[in-house]
């Protein structure tokens, strides 16, 4: 699914995910768990690839505390929001 090298950027619709909560910390866990149940692992390839994350100006999404953006980049520092 994932080639070694690639030229250009690619974008891919990869599922809808039903939310049991809207938290901050509940969505970004579902996003981790979907990739995740995908064959997208933390280790092998998020924390080399993940590079940029995009979401509407709600504050539980980009809010700078807490919201799902600042959680996401906790976890990779190299990602662009």
């Amino acid at each position: 699914m994932f080639p070694e090298q690639i030229d250009k950027p690619v974008s891919v619709f990869l599922d809808l995910v039903e939310l049991e909560e809207t938290t901050a910390a509940s969505i970004a866990t579902a996003l981790l768990n979907n990739l995740h149940s995908h064959g997208i692992s933390q280790e092998q390839f998020l924390c080399n690839h993940f590079l940029g994350f995009a979401s509407d100006g709600a504050s539980v999404m980009l809010g700078r505390k807490a919201g799902v953006a600042k959680l996401l980049m906790d976890q990779f520092p190299r990602l662009i929001v």
